[in-house]
């Protein structure tokens, strides 16, 4: 009795249920069509960003380079299904291209606005019609550099979200509470990630007559300075002692001149050096 009552509860859905659950719920739908019955409605897009590495941060052109991906979830009441009706099936993995997605951009991108994600990013559709999205993306932002604090300075670089081609009202793009993932994030060797910030805001385009929801992160980057301590300030300080020698070095030995004007030279490589790697203009 224990075996047939047991039966029902080992059992797994067939390949043809789960086909004709694609059949009855991914085929049919529209992709142009937002996810919702009632279309005055408005659609919520939540998502978080997980941040894999800082690449390159060029300070002379103020551009940072950042991989990260977004797990990006929405519910699309066009999917939602009874699980009894199709052997259990909890939840199926659609084709981007086939069901609604939001076409997430970042406003911000050192080359002009783009777009994050591609077709090779399978969705999770869950049978309560939540759907999640995971693409990644090498993101290349403008990220204005201040030089006041050269090398103890903290860099602060906004990556601003939003969504292509709906409008406030249509769709609320919102960031969750803790907003960046650090668990697969890998240290860069010359600056610390020391902390993010998250904020939702609407802007406006257009003198005002249209309206986009925006999610904007911002990290906040700190300079190891003790590589520049090292390799630059230390030897400038060395070379500014060692110029105090030119007065004790007796006038009649000829090397007066000589060691003055390699000090000087020294010095003048130097600062070469580091105007080569600062902005041209900073705020401060």
């Amino acid at each position: 009795i224990l075996f047939w009552l047991l039966i029902p509860y080992c059992s797994a859905a067939s390949s043809k249920e789960v086909e004709k659950l694609y059949e009855d719920k991914i085929f049919p739908i529209n992709p142009m069509i937002l996810p919702v019955k009632n279309q005055s409605h408005v659609v919520e897009v939540k998502f978080k960003v997980h941040i894999g590495a800082i690449i390159d941060f060029d300070e002379l052109i103020q551009k940072i380079s950042v991989t990260m991906w977004l797990e990006v979830y929405w519910h699309d009441e066009q999917i939602s299904w009874n699980e009894t009706d199709y052997g259990g099936v909890t939840k199926i993995y659609p084709h981007p291209d086939d069901v609604w997605r939001p076409n997430l951009a970042y406003s911000n991108s050192f080359s002009g606005t783009r777009t994050i994600g591609n077709e090779f990013v399978m969705l999770i559709a869950e049978s309560s019609g939540k759907v999640i999205w995971s693409p990644s993306s090498k993101m290349e932002t403008f990220c204005k550099v201040d030089i006041e604090l050269y090398p103890f300075d903290t860099q602060y670089c906004e990556f601003d979200f939003f969504n292509w081609g709906t409008v406030y009202g249509e769709l609320a793009l919102s960031t969750f509470d803790e907003g960046m993932v650090l668990d697969s994030y890998t240290a860069n060797g010359e600056w610390d990630l020391i902390g993010f910030s998250v904020r939702d805001y609407v802007r406006s385009y257009s003198n005002g007559s249209i309206l986009k929801p925006h999610a904007a992160i911002t990290i906040s980057i700190k300079r190891r300075a003790s590589v520049v301590v090292l390799t630059v300030l230390l030897p400038v300080l060395l070379l500014a002692f060692l110029n105090i020698f030119t007065f004790v070095i007796p006038a009649e030995s000829g090397e007066k001149l000589s060691f003055g004007v390699t000090i000087l030279l020294s010095l003048a490589v130097f600062l070469s050096y580091i105007n080569s790697m600062m902005p041209q203009t900073s705020e401060s």
